[in-house]
C-alpha cells in the first residue's frame, strides 16, 4: 500500500512540475506561522547529475538523511530538483526508480517521511542555457507560489544547495550558469555550493578553476567535498588525538615515531573505466586528495579551540610544510590494463604511461616532524581490498629476559578505515605496549577474536575502538555537515592549491617514465615490495629478471642490466616505444631550452614505424617542440621521395603529415629525382653544415645481417672527413645506390638510440649480445658516440627470441 501511495505522488509532481507535499495557497492563510512574519523557512536543492552512479548509490540517499533530520511540518520546508542531461521521460522515470529502492526504510515513520520527500522531488533536464532560465524560473515560481506569494518580493526561502556531481571537465560552465541563473533572486537566501573531487587536473587548471569560483562566488559559499573524510574511522583522528593528548601528546613526534604508513589497496580493476582513469591515474585519483588528506589530520597541530578558521589555518600551515623528493615515487601498472585501454580506446597501437599503483614518499619540514617519512601507497588489483593509516613507533625496549614481551612486542596505532577482510569492521587499534586509549563520543572499546592478526599484531595484544554507529554513509555525514556549515570538513580552496603543488613534484617526476609491470590479484605482488634504502624509496626486487609462462610452466629470463656496455632498454613492443618516445621528448626539451632547436635524424626500414605511430597517437601526441625541430634522414635510397621504397615517404606518411614541422624544417636527402645525383652527398653536407653541427638525436635500426643506416657488412669504414657518402649496397629487389650518414657524423651525436624489434632480429641480438668485434662484419659496432650517449631499445621478442 505504501509504494502504491508513492507512486501516485511521483505521478502527481511528473505530470504538473510543482510540489504536491506543500501546502496550497488556500491552506496557507489558516496556517499559524505561514506569513511573512512567521516561523517557516524554506530550502531549495538542486542536484546536478541526478542520475548518475554516485547519485544513485550515494547522494539521494545522503539528501533524505538530511530531510529526515531537518524537515519539520510548519517550520522547515524542503523542495528537491535531480537535473541532467537525460530527457524529461526518461530522467523522470530514473529518478523514480532511484527514489523507490534505493532509500531503505524499516519502519512506519521512516516510510512517511519517504513519501513526502517523493512528493517534494522532480527532474529537470538541464543541458542549454535555456534549461537553466526554465529551471530558475520554476523553481521560483515553486516557491512563491505555494505559499500564496506570487507577484511580491517577498519569499520563504531561507536558503539554497546546489550539488554538482558531473564529470570536472564540466565544471567551469556549469559554476558560470549557476551564478547567472540559479542565484536566489529574492529574499536574503544563503547559497551552498557542492563540488565533488577531483578539483583540478594540475595545479595550472586548479588555480583556474579556484579563480573563477572566487569570482562568483564567495569561500563560505564553496563546498569542495572528499568523501573519505567523512568515513566514521578518519572523522576520528582529530577528536583521538584530542582526547588522548595526555596519553600520547608527548610521543606524537619524531623521537618516537619511526614511519607513517597511509595506504589505499583495491582489488578492483579500471577496465570499464580506462577513458577516464588514463588521463587520471591513482595518484590525481586517491593520493593527492584522499591519502594527502588523511595525512593533514595525523600531521597538523591540534587546539582547544573549536574555530573552524583557526583549524583550515592549522590544515594549511601543514601542507605548506610537506616536502616531496624528487624523482621519490615509485609507479606501476597491472598487466592487463594495456589492453583494456586499446579496447576502450579503439586503438591498437595505444600505449598508456598511467600508474595504477603508485608508493610516494613525503617529508614535514617542522620541528614536531623532521626526518620522519610519511610513506603513501595505493594501487588497483592489489591482492585485498585494504585502506589504513599505520603510525609505527621506535621500539626501544632492551630484550634481556627470556620471553619477555619487550623481545617481540610492537608499538603502533593502526586507524583502519576498512578492507574486504571481514574480520575487521573500521577501527581504531593500539597496542597494549602504549597506553590504554580513551574513546570519544560515539565510540566504545570493544574486543576482536584475540588469534586474529592485522598488520603483523595479533588482536590480543592490542586495544580496539568501533563506532557505535555503523550505518551512515560518508556521504550522508558530509551532505549533514555541509547543512549545519562545518567547513572544516571540507576541502578549503588555499589547502587545495597547496596540495597541488607538492604534489606537482611527484607527477612531473613520473610523467614520462615508464611503470613496472604487476600481474595483479595474488599473482607475483613481491614485485610490488617496497623498501627504503637510505631515505630513498626503492623496489626491494629489481627488474634484472622476468618470470613468464611458457606451455604451463614458469621459465625464469635474466635480463641484463646493460647491452655492450650500454643503456638497455626491454619489455614488450609498446614498452619500448613508450620510453623511447619519452627518450626524445626529454632530449627535445634540453636541447631547445639550450640551443633553441632540436635536430632530429631518423633512418628508414619499418622498425621506427611504431614509433611514429606512438608519437601521433592520443597518448603520445603531446611534443610541444615539433616548431622548433630540424628532421633529417640518416640514409635513403635513390628513388623519388613519392615512391613506397623510400625512406622518407614512410616518414611522411606516418610522422611528418600528422605534426606541426615547419616545412622549411624537413630535410629530404632525395629531392624529386628516381636517382642521386653524383654531388648529393656534397649537397646534403652542405645543408646539414649550415644549419648545425651535429645531431642531437639519431635514431637508428639494425638489420638481421648486423647493418644500420646504409653501412652494409664487408665495407671498410668511411672516409673520416666526410658526413654523408654515397654507398652502393643492401638488397638488389630495391635499390642498392643509396645515401647514408657516416659513422663520423653520426658518433657526433649527443644521443644514439638502437631500435631493435620483432623475432626475426633475435639471431643478430644474440650475436651481438656476445663477444663479437668485427666492425666491418657488424656494422652497428662502428656507432659509438665520442661525447655522447646510445641506447639500445630491444624488445622481447628480439631478446628472447620470441618463445
Amino acid at each position: 500500500m505504501q509504494l502504491a501511495v508513492i507512486l501516485v505522488t511521483l505521478l502527481v509532481f511528473y505530470w504538473d512540475g510543482t510540489c504536491a507535499s506543500c501546502p496550497s495557497p488556500g491552506e496557507q492563510d489558516s496556517s499559524e506561522g505561514r506569513t511573512p512574519q512567521g516561523k517557516l523557512k524554506h530550502i531549495n536543492v538542486i542536484l546536478i547529475g541526478a542520475t548518475g552512479d554516485l547519485a544513485q548509490k550515494y547522494l539521494w540517499t545522503g539528501l533524505f538523511h538530511m530531510f529526515r533530520h531537518h524537515y519539520r511540518e510548519g517550520e522547515q520546508h524542503f523542495q528537491f530538483y535531480g537535473c541532467g542531461r537525460k530527457t524529461a521521460d526518461l530522467g523522470r522515470q530514473l529518478l523514480s526508480e532511484i527514489l523507490l529502492y534505493r532509500l531503505p526504510c524499516s519502519d512506519d515513520k521512516c516510510r512517511q517521511m519517504k513519501s513526502r520527500f517523493v512528493q517534494a522531488t522532480q527532474y529537470h533536464t538541464l543541458v542549454t542555457r535555456k534549461d537553466y532560465e526554465k529551471l530558475a524560473r520554476k523553481v521560483s515560481e515553486n516557491t512563491q507560489s505555494i505559499y500564496g506569494l506570487q507577484g511580491t518580493e517577498s519569499t520563504y526561502e531561507e536558503g539554497r544547495i546546489v550539488y554538482v556531481s558531473t564529470a570536472p571537465s564540466a565544471y567551469s560552465k556549469i559554476i558560470t550558469m549557476i551564478h547567472e541563473h540559479l542565484r536566489p533572486k529574492l529574499g536574503k537566501a544563503w547559497m551552498k555550493l557542492v563540488f565533488e573531487k577531483p578539483f583540478g587536473h594540475d595545479l595550472e587548471s586548479a588555480v583556474e578553476l579556484t579563480e573563477k569560483m572566487k569570482r562568483d562566488f564567495s569561500e563560505t559559499e564553496v563546498y569542495l567535498l572528499d568523501h573519505y573524510i567523512g568515513k566514521p574511522v578518519v572523522q576520528q583522528i582529530i577528536p583521538f588525538r584530542k582526547l588522548n593528548q595526555g596519553l600520547y601528546g608527548d610521543i606524537w613526534n619524531r623521537d618516537h615515531i619511526e614511519r607513517v604508513e597511509i595506504v589505499l589497496k583495491e582489488e578492483i580493476d579500471v577496465k570499464d573505466r580506462t577513458n577516464f582513469y588514463d588521463g587520471v591515474g591513482v595518484i590525481r585519483d586517491v593520493m593527492q586528495s584522499h591519502l594527502m588528506e588523511v595525512l593533514v589530520l595525523v600531521a597538523m597541530e591540534t587546539s582547544d579551540s573549536a574555530s573552524i578558521s583557526d583549524t583550515l589555518d592549522r590544515k594549511l600551515e601543514l601542507l605548506q610544510q610537506v616536502q616531496m623528493d624528487t624523482g621519490s615515487g615509485l609507479i606501476g601498472q597491472y598487466r592487463s590494463y594495456a589492453s583494456e585501454q586499446k579496447s576502450n580506446a579503439n586503438n591498437t597501437d595505444f600505449v598508456s604511461l598511467t600508474p595504477t599503483f603508485a608508493a610516494v614518499s613525503l617529508h614535514v619540514d617542522n620541528p614536531r616532524w623532521r626526518g620522519v617519512p610519511f610513506l603513501l601507497v595505493s594501487g588497483k588489483k592489489m591482492d585485498e581490498k585494504s585502506v589504513y593509516i599505520r603510525i609505527i613507533f621506535k621500539n626501544s625496549g632492551f630484550c634481556f629476559r627470556k620471553n619477555h614481551k619487550t623481545c617481540h612486542e610492537r608499538k603502533q596505532i593502526i586507524f583502519y578505515i576498512g578492507g574486504s577482510d571481514n574480520r575487521f569492521s573500521p577501527m581504531i587499534v593500539v597496542s597494549k605496549s602504549l597506553l590504554k586509549p580513551k574513546p570519544g563520543l560515539g565510540w566504545r572499546l570493544a574486543e576482536v577474536n584475540s588469534e586474529d592478526v592485522l598488520l603483523g599484531q595479533s588482536m590480543g595484544d592490542t586495544y580496539q575502538m568501533v563506532p557505535e554507529d555503523t550505518t551512515s554513509s560518508s556521504y550522508s555525514t558530509l551532505i549533514e555537515a555541509m547543512y549545519d556549515g562545518q567547513k572544516h570538513m571540507f576541502i578549503d580552496t588555499k589547502c587545495l592549491l597547496a596540495s597541488w603543488r607538492v604534489w606537482m613534484t611527484c607527477l612531473t617526476s613520473v610523467e614520462n617514465r615508464k611503470p613496472r609491470v604487476y600481474e595483479g590479484g595474488d599473482n607475483q605482488m613481491e614485485w610490488l615490495d617496497i623498501t627504503y634504502v637510505g631515505d630513498k624509496l626503492e623496489y626491494v626486487h629489481k627488474e634484472d629478471q622476468l618470470d613468464v609462462e611458457v606451455a604451463d610452466e614458469t621459465v625464469t629470463r635474466h635480463i641484463p642490466g646493460a647491452f655492450r656496455g650500454e643503456r638497455l632498454v626491454t619489455g614488450s613492443t609498446g614498452d619500448i616505444i613508450v620510453q623511447l618516445a619519452n627518450d626524445v621528448r626529454v632530449q627535445a626539451e634540453r636541447a631547445v631550452r639550450q640551443n633553441g632547436v632540436f635536430h632530429l635524424a631518423v633512418s628508414g626500414g619499418n622498425t621506427p614505424v611504431a614509433l611514429w605511430r606512438h608519437m601521433t597517437s592520443p597518448a603520445g601526441h603531446y611534443f610541444p617542440w615539433w616548431g622548433n625541430t630540424h628532421v633529417w634522414m640518416v640514409d635513403e635510397r635513390c628513388a623519388s621521395p613519392s615512391s613506397n621504397i623510400s625512406n622518407f615517404y614512410a616518414l611522411d606518411t606516418h610522422l611528418l603529415r600528422h605534426i606541426g614541422v615547419p616545412h622549411w624544417n624537413i630535410h629530404p636527402m632525395v629531392m624529386g629525382s628516381d636517382s642521386c645525383p653524383d654531388d648529393a652527398d656534397i649537397a646534403y653536407e652542405s645543408t646539414i653544415r649550415s644549419v648545425t653541427d651535429k645531431m642531437d638525436f639519431v635514431l637508428l635500426g639494425v638489420g638481421s645481417d648486423g647493418h644500420t643506416a646504409s653501412l652494409f657488412p664487408g665495407a671498410e669504414s668511411t672516409d673520416s672527413n666526410k658526413w654523408v657518402v654515397h654507398t652502393v649496397a643492401g638488397p638488389g629487389h630495391v635499390s642498392r645506390r643509396r645515401l647514408s650518414m657516416t659513422e663520423t657524423f653520426l658518433n657526433a651525436a649527443s644521443h644514439v638510440a638502437v631500435l631493435v624489434s620483432g623475432v626475426t632480429k633475435h639471431d643478430i641480438v644474440k650475436k651481438l649480445a656476445g663477444d663479437v668485434t668485427d666492425k666491418v662484419m657488424y656494422p652497428i659496432l662502428r656507432v659509438k658516440p665520442h661525447n655522447g650517449t646510445i641506447t639500445w631499445y630491444i624488445d622481447d621478442d628480439a631478446l628472447f627470441g620470441g618463445t
